[in-house]
């Protein structure tokens, strides 16, 4: 039996705990402080494992790995150190527990944002001491904490029958409850875009801007153009199976339905499956069954797969238990549904940065897949873009790598945007700067299957899952009565085998009907009961509202408006081009703010003044030191930091200047102290091979004739 002395500061005469409830006790507290908070946001976030592709085994690993085998092998590394020398052992064992106890109470601290993080970090530690201490030296708290044991086992069980992650580590059949003969020979080309409104595609006369999207134009020039179609959901998890049931949500409502073949059997890829070669590219769901779409080359083993999954939490963690203020210097965890974890890469040597990503390497590999000859087969892509994070230009090179602080949206919290509208026509300015590289695979898109033969041969269908919004203080997806013109709206191309000439139709259509229109175009039945109706069969009756889905999706989910009351999206249009300008001025997309005329100057024809009072540290300022644009990064997005007294009184505007010409202008974040982050986009063209300098002046004075202050780096 182990004596007092196990323990620094134990009680004389009091039992300690031998090793393996020391092994215990560490794995309850444990369970507490790390695996419960994650395992319950995973747990009502299941549609993480399934946008990883997680498999049953790859989920209860992780759910061992995390529940049992690191606090037990924390626990077991104490011992080992105290055979060896029996002081430290229980030295490690009692910092563990005050590091775990800390822990549990920063999460009930955090709650309070009136103090400052570093604050609750420093008393959660205080406490966490306490916590040790008190641990040592009383017999009664040791065995309160023995009654904790069965907690990991809880937790667990929670985890794996009272979450919808029950469905993914016993999935049911892929059943269908319908089957449909397909007698065509026509090949299927379809590719989803994600988060692409339609109103950032118009021009001032309500058709699609052939000067900034070309190649959207073109397609509107040789393709039915559906011109108010409307999405169904505002999230790619609801919308894409309405896309390809050709149904609207249950009237129960799919808060717990994942974006699997198990949750909607009856989709477009079984229904094709007996008929037809299916060359699949999802991304997020799983609606094509294993059996039906095989492994592609993006598809990882076993081994890959968890460790994605324990780095991808790992970073998802702190965010449970940090304090927002310090929560907010982590790798955002919006928005996406993994690789969270690639912010650990420290991608600053240019080499990193020929890593694009998986979104433009996906697109190739589809691209790739288009054959010559091939009848019989359905070619399908749900692409990530122009779906945030923003890093591309209009030409495909990057201006930062997966998970950089480049890539980070200012003025953007939980899919809120604030109320100050600077950041919001920043993150709006990089969004069409990245529908430019969209553009541009479009138009790669096109000229593959002209190439290949299938354009003429094949149905084509090419839309977007959902908008986004661009408004100061409101929502970025999550549907309401203010942002609907931008998410709602989508844009829909339908074309058919054989056909030679566009037209545009202004039907009130929605994409639960882009399942009945191909079966229509192959000239099958519909095999199971439709919300939506053939784009195609302009005899049916027209519907006389629109409908949305709002997540989180329940029975209360739905917004319904008049049909009508989408012409708001020409409003947007609009209101997009009074921001930006006319789209036949390459520079438009760099002229935002007062000083917009500044952008193309040379700095020896404007007013400069003596220095301001003003300090700049750029962020990441070797990258300007050898800019080669061939490989396919520049350096196109300055960051950084102003320092100035005047800062306290309002936010300045900035002009940024690269080889002796301004080509950005810009203002600095409100703040209200004496330092404030900036960023401004600068055209690729602004960069020489090379060394490159870049110069930041505070600008001033009237628009027509402004001041132009040097600071100070």
């Amino acid at each position: 039996m182990s004596d007092a002395r196990d323990l620094p500061g134990s009680k004389a005469g009091k039992t300690a705990p031998g090793p393996l409830i020391r092994v215990l006790h560490i794995v309850a507290l444990w369970s507490f402080a790390v695996a419960q908070p994650l395992l319950d946001l995973l747990g009502r976030h299941a549609q993480f494992f399934v946008a990883q592709d997680s498999r049953p085994a790859d989920i209860v690993t992780l759910l061992t790995v995390l529940c049992v085998l690191i606090p037990a092998g924390m626990a077991l590394g104490s011992l080992a150190v105290g055979l060896v020398w029996p002081a430290a052992g229980r030295a490690i064992h009692l910092i563990l527990i005050a590091l775990l106890s800390a822990t549990i109470c920063l999460q009930l601290l955090r709650r309070l944002d009136a103090v400052p993080g570093v604050v609750w970090i420093a008393v959660a530690l205080a406490l966490g001491a306490a916590a040790a201490t008190a641990y040592a030296r009383f017999t009664n708290l040791r065995t309160y904490l023995s009654l904790l044991t069965p907690a990991p086992l809880v937790f667990a069980a929670i985890f794996l029958f009272f979450t919808s992650v029950k469905k993914l580590v016993w999935p049911e059949p892929v059943a269908t409850t319908a089957t449909a003969e397909i007698d065509s020979d026509t090949p299927v080309v379809m590719v989803v875009f994600d988060e692409l409104s339609l109103p950032s595609l118009l021009d001032g006369d309500r058709r699609i801007d052939a000067v900034r999207y070309p190649n959207f134009a073109v397609l509107s020039d040789r393709a039915h153009w559906f011109r108010d179609a409307t999405s169904t959901a505002a999230g790619t998890i609801a919308a894409m199976p309405a896309i390809l049931t050709g149904r609207y949500l249950g009237p129960e409502g799919d808060r717990d339905r994942l974006a699997t073949a198990a949750s909607y059997p009856d989709n477009l890829f079984t229904l094709l499956g007996d008929s037809y070669q299916l060359s699949v590219f999802e991304t997020m769901t799983n609606l094509c069954p294993h059996e039906l779409c095989p492994p592609t080359e993006f598809d990882v083993g076993s081994g890959a797969r968890l460790r994605h999954l324990l780095l991808d939490s790992g970073i998802v963690y702190p965010h449970t238990v940090l304090p927002a203020d310090l929560a907010a210097r982590l790798p955002a965890i919006t928005d996406q549904w993994g690789n969270f974890a690639s912010v650990a890469r420290k991608r600053r040597k240019r080499a990193g940065w020929r890593e694009m990503g998986r979104k433009p390497e996906i697109f190739a590999a589809f691209l790739g897949s288009l054959r010559a000859g091939e009848n019989r087969t359905l070619y399908f892509l749900h692409s990530g873009l122009p779906h945030t994070p923003y890093r591309f230009l209009p030409s495909g090179r990057s201006y930062g790598a997966a998970g950089s602080k480049a890539i980070e949206t200012d003025g953007l919290e939980n899919g809120l945007w604030e109320g100050d509208g600077w950041p919001v026509k920043q993150g709006y300015q990089r969004y069409l700067l990245q529908l430019g590289y969209v553009d541009r695979l479009l138009g790669e898109l096109i000229a593959t299957l002209e190439e290949s033969g299938l354009w003429d041969r094949a149905l084509v269908v090419v839309a977007s899952d959902h908008g986004v919004s661009f408004l100061p203080g409101q929502q970025r997806r999550k549907i309401n009565r203010h942002n609907f013109p931008e998410v709602m709206p989508v844009p829909l191309f339908v074309k058919l085998p054989a056909q030679r000439e566009g037209t545009i139709s202004d039907r009130n259509v929605e994409l639960v009907d882009v399942l009945p229109t191909i079966l229509d175009a192959l000239d099958s039945p519909e095999p199971w009961s439709m919300d939506g109706v053939s784009v195609l069969d302009t005899q049916a009756p027209e519907r006389a509202t629109k409908r949305m889905y709002r997540a989180p999706y329940g029975p209360d989910s739905r917004l319904e408006l008049d049909a009508s009351a989408l012409d708001a999206k020409y409003a947007v249009a609009k209101r997009m081009w009074r921001i930006f300008g006319p789209s036949d001025d390459p520079a438009a997309l760099y002229r935002l703010g007062p000083f917009a005329d500044l952008v193309g100057r040379r700095l020896v024809d404007l007013r400069i003044m003596p220095a301001a009072k003003a300090e700049v540290r750029l962020a990441e300022p070797d990258l300007y030191e050898e800019v080669d644009p061939a490989s396919g990064f520049v350096p196109a997005r300055v960051r950084g930091e102003l320092r100035s007294e005047r800062l306290r009184e309002k936010p300045l505007h900035l002009a940024v200047a690269v080889g002796g010409t301004v080509h950005a202008v810009t203002r600095t974040l409100k703040t209200g102290v004496a330092s404030a982050p900036f960023s401004a986009m600068v055209p690729e063209s602004a960069f020489s091979p090379g060394r490159n300098e870049v110069e930041v002046f505070v600008v001033s004075g009237p628009a027509k004739r402004p001041r132009l202050e040097p600071t100070r780096r």
